[in-house]
């Protein structure tokens, strides 16, 4: 049992010195007390003074040897035939009782009609079963042939005598059991009850009394008969209670009979004295230490009193009064609501120093701690954390403290930024809050030298982080700007969508491993700034965008110059994925091939529009044209039209171009100038990403992106 003393005290009515110097033989304190929780145990120690002339002995009777003991949690106490004052007792019902004939190996007979209420562990019974392993039960339960200890703490292995309980059989000739129901008493006698796998014996009685006391009387053993293998004792229906007599001791012996009873109403909490007897010289004190135990107990105040016996007759009997109160701890218990629609909150975690539960459907806590003082913390996700109050809590109290929480609307994010296996050493981040893809804040913090980042207020919504290594670190032009989700595309990041505190949003940058190539291959081009209607007169370069190539998982990046050119060189043969990385713009993804015969592939033109980036190819009006408007609808699926405004009459080529950079369908259109429209069926045409190309017999062109469904 787990020890758990709380509080320990002692009444003194006198002080020691005072009875150390007083006549006699006396005990002090000879008033004792202890408060401790349910299910434990504690001691306390008193002290025998001899202030005579001669050597005294001492005995606290029903403590003092191995013919008896107890009592257990509900105040079973035991004593044998061994003892003085007590005697083998033994009824043969072998010829008047009724023969059980069925019971074999490892089985159970019954119930049986007792034909009265017999009283155990505070429960009337009038049933029985017998179990060939020994025992008596009082509930319909298999008992293990293996025996164990009690209580047995086992909540399926409950309710039972266990007059030799052991691993027996029937399954010989000579081996029966029988019972007779006497008016105030039933009896039940095991013959010849064999240990399995041998021939060795045994013939026993469990005799039941209406009282509820308790006899077990052993009749034979057979001369090999295995002693130390069985249990003895009684178990109650709650299993962490019980009376062990004995448990694999070579205790018994023919002609043997333990008489056992039920406590009165005193209660029988102390379960030993030690030293229970003893002998104390002239002038001399012996300590002893009472043990209390408070299983099966429930919270309240409980007495008992022990009788000291000395072989002084002018002091032959001493009594030490003991009480034990037995104390719940303190709790704490509340509801939690949210502070604006009143509704309880589930999975609120309720801390109190470091003791700590969460809520339940209804809001509802109860929090068991120990002494002491505490406040009282609340948390859940989503909501400002709160604490309540200083509390001085004791044993037996219960505070309610009820708890509305708010909404919050400012939380913390933060991770670690890592190059490789290593943290970053010096960067930048920033958070994106956005609505859709637009952006509506942005805000940014260093990486330290640590590589953690720390945003320390940021509010309610969704977030895109992005990290890059800073001029300086030894990672720069080794890893490209990443995304929370280890992604170098903002549409592809991980949205980060914020209604709590987040401590690990790391991010693993993304290698710049196409630039270790050292191939034939160049791929080039021009990235502008134009209009929605790209008029083509207001074309302006676009300056430091990045523009990223990637090949399956190797990437690399690269920065358009102040005229918006960019290049990616030495290039190994193979297909490519280009596209210009713009927050906030709906990235066009081209797949460009390097080989033998195209080593080169440039004039891959790019256009910033309000919300995407498009390529073109060798972009410039046709002679005559004003402005070209998009394609629409796009996407489209029967038919797609462009709008046109001429200056001058023109004869222009319009052609649809796959992603292979084939037509797959063209014709020529000669117009006398104004605002045309122009209608292309594509009802026919298989899906996917196509460029509409309008061109000049100059060869002067514009393209623009369209999605076929």
């Amino acid at each position: 049992m787990k020890k758990s003393l709380l509080t320990t005290f002692a009444v003194l009515f006198m002080g020691i010195l005072a009875f150390a110097q007083s006549t006699g033989i006396q005990i002090n304190p000879s008033f004792l007390s202890a408060s401790l929780l349910q299910e434990s145990d504690t001691t306390v120690t008193t002290q025998i003074f001899n202030n005579t002339a001669e050597e005294i002995s001492f005995s606290f009777p029903g403590f003092t040897d191995r013919n008896n003991g107890g009592p257990d949690a509900y105040g079973y106490t035991w004593t044998d035939s061994d003892d003085a004052g007590y005697f083998y007792t033994w009824t043969e019902i072998s010829e008047t009782g009724t023969e059980i004939t069925t019971l074999t190996d490892d089985n159970r007979v019954g119930p049986f009609a007792m034909g009265f209420d017999f009283p155990y562990y505070g429960e009337s019974r009038n049933q029985f079963w017998i179990s060939s392993n020994g025992a008596i039960l009082f509930d319909d339960i298999s008992l293990v042939f293996a025996n164990g200890v009690i209580p047995t703490n086992n909540y399926y292995q409950t309710d039972f005598i266990a007059a030799l309980w052991d691993d027996l059989n029937f399954n010989t000739d000579s081996s029966t059991a029988f019972y007779q129901v006497f008016p105030d008493k039933v009896i039940v006698q095991f013959e010849h009850a064999v240990q399995y796998g041998n021939t060795r014996w045994a013939t026993f009685q469990v005799i039941l009394m209406s009282n509820g006391a308790i006899t077990l009387s052993y009749k034979a053993f057979s001369d090999d008969f295995n002693f130390p293998t069985n249990t003895i004792g009684l178990q109650s229906p709650v299993s962490g209670v019980g009376l062990q007599i004995s448990y694999n001791e070579p205790y018994l012996h023919n002609e043997l009979s333990i008489f056992i009873n039920a406590g009165g109403e005193e209660a029988d909490f102390i379960t030993s004295i030690q030293p229970s007897s003893g002998t104390i010289p002239a002038f001399s004190a012996a300590e002893v230490v009472l043990t209390y135990s408070s299983a099966g107990y429930t919270p309240g105040r409980y007495n008992q009193t022990v009788t000291c016996t000395t072989s002084d007759p002018a002091f032959d009997t001493l009594n030490v009064y003991n009480l034990m109160v037995v104390s719940e701890l303190p709790m704490f218990i509340g509801t939690v609501s949210d502070a604006d629609s009143g509704n309880p909150l589930e999975g609120v975690n309720v801390t109190a120093g470091s003791f700590a539960t969460t809520t339940g459907p209804q809001g509802n806590y109860e929090l068991q701690v120990t002494p002491g003082t505490y406040t009282l913390s609340f948390e859940k996700q989503g909501y400002d954390i709160a604490v309540s109050g200083d509390y001085s809590v004791t044993y037996d109290d219960v505070v309610n403290v009820t708890q509305a929480l708010t909404l919050s609307d400012e939380f913390i994010v933060g991770g670690t930024v890592f190059a490789g296996i290593y943290q970053l050493d010096l960067g930048y981040v920033n958070a994106f809050k956005t609505e859709g893809a637009q952006v509506i804040d942005i805000f940014a913090d260093l990486i330290d030298t640590l590589g953690y980042y720390n945003f320390p207020v940021l509010t309610l919504g969704e977030y895109l982080i992005k990290a890059e290594p800073a001029f300086g670190s030894q990672y720069e032009g080794g890893y490209l700007p990443t995304y929370f989700g280890d992604v170098v595309h903002w549409a592809d990041a991980q949205v980060i969508d914020l209604t709590s505190n987040i401590f690990n949003a790391d991010i693993n940058l993304v290698p710049a491993t196409l630039a270790n190539s050292d191939g034939p291959g160049t791929i080039s081009g021009y990235i502008y700034h134009s209009g929605e209607n790209k008029s083509g007169d207001a074309l302006i370069p676009a300056a430091d965008i990045p523009i990223v190539l990637k090949q399956d998982n190797k990437h690399a990046m690269v920065m358009s110059n102040s005229e918006g050119y960019f290049e990616f060189s030495r290039l190994d043969f193979g297909t490519y994925t280009m596209f210009a990385e713009m927050f906030g713009k709906e990235a066009e993804f081209r797949n460009i091939t390097i080989s033998q015969n195209n080593e080169s592939s440039e004039a891959n033109n790019l256009f910033i529009y309000a919300a995407e980036v498009l390529y073109g190819i060798g972009e410039q009006l046709p002679a005559g044209v004003k402005s070209i408007s998009a394609p629409y609808p796009n996407p489209a699926s029967a038919e797609v039209s462009v709008q046109l405004n001429l200056t001058a009459p023109a004869t222009l080529r319009f052609e649809l171009i796959n992603t292979l950079g084939r037509v797959v369908t063209g014709f020529e259109h000669a117009s006398t100038g104004g605002s045309i429209k122009i209608t292309l069926p594509v009802s026919d045409t298989p899906g996917g990403i196509y460029s509409l190309r309008i061109s000049d017999s100059n060869g002067r062109a514009i393209s623009r992106k369209l999605v076929i469904r």
